[in-house]
């Protein structure tokens, strides 16, 4: 009797907490696309930067969450409140532009550096932007790698964001947090979302799939991605776009970081290398296109 007891307060004093889950990554690494997916689980509460403009409340109780020590919050914090969250929701925080300075629950998403910086558009930039683009990184740097501000100098926008990425993604690479490449993502976008949401202990909901239909044709979200759209692959090859002198840049500073996840130039073309602390393997991505190609043949 007093153990059962004991399990029913215990679970009480649970639900009056609100676990908190990291989303860490690097800006422009498909942030925007998970968090919008995950938002639509009817127990995930995803603290901010979907929408643009960010309503105030949840711009308030990400600034909250930045300075918060402990793994969860409670339910009665004001912020929670006035955030409108879910009794037993989970909050989930992207931390991409900053680093917490304790450990923390969630996972990784990672995106390989080539598209990101042509994401960015700093290998384009005019001297006009140049400036601007310059006074952008130095504040990433001051909530990443402060550090790096005095090695910055006179390099170029290209190299300061590759040094950025190093710095963030390399420790995230052994944090022992689960690991979630963009480029699988939006390949194999439910096989993904099955595995991350079973490690991180969520029950399953295929909303996550769904999710671009809780939106409006031409809504755009933050960083003015068309929240409308279903999952899909088109940027893979974006890196392309970048002049070779960039690809150079970025494939020496970053050599460590896309050898930790698994990334790989070879004959021009982006290989995910398997052997790598990943969700899925090269072997479950096979007997994907095998079941696939299963289908097609009884269809045809």
């Amino acid at each position: 009797m007093k153990s059962t007891q004991s399990t029913n307060l215990l679970s009480a004093i649970s639900f009056k907490r609100h676990p908190i889950l990291h989303m860490a990554s690097f800006s422009r690494s498909g942030e925007t696309l998970m968090l919008r997916c995950l938002d639509a689980h009817s127990g995930i509460h995803v603290v901010h930067q979907i929408l643009e403009p960010e309503p105030p409340e949840n711009s308030a109780l990400y600034r909250r969450l930045r300075r918060h020590e402990r793994k969860s919050i409670s339910a009665t914090a004001h912020r929670i409140q006035a955030a409108n969250v879910a009794n037993r929701a989970t909050l989930l925080l992207k931390n991409a532009t900053w680093t917490h300075p304790w450990k923390f629950n969630g996972f990784v998403l990672v995106r390989n550096p080539l598209s990101i910086i042509n994401s960015l558009k700093v290998a384009h930039d005019t001297k006009s932007h140049q400036s601007r683009r310059q006074l952008h990184i130095d504040r990433w740097a001051k909530q990443i790698a402060p550090s790096l501000l005095d090695e910055f100098g006179d390099k170029s926008s290209v190299e300061k964001v590759a040094l950025l990425y190093e710095a963030k993604m390399l420790t995230l690479a052994t944090c022992g947090l689960p690991i979630v490449r963009y480029e699988d993502f939006v390949q194999y976008p439910e096989m993904i979302m099955k595995k991350l949401l079973a490690v991180l202990k969520i029950p399953w909901d295929d909303s996550v799939l769904r999710s671009h239909e809780r939106y409006s044709e031409g809504q755009l979200g933050h960083g003015k991605i068309p929240l409308w759209k279903p999952i899909h692959d088109g940027s893979l090859d974006s890196w392309r776009n970048l002049p070779t002198k960039a690809i150079d840049t970025i494939l020496r500073i970053n050599a460590k970081s896309m050898e930790a996840f698994g990334y790989e130039l070879h004959d021009g073309n982006m290989v995910l290398r398997k052997g790598v602390p990943n969700l899925i393997t090269n072997d479950e991505k096979r007997t994907f296109f095998q079941k696939l190609m299963l289908i097609a043949r009884r269809h045809s």
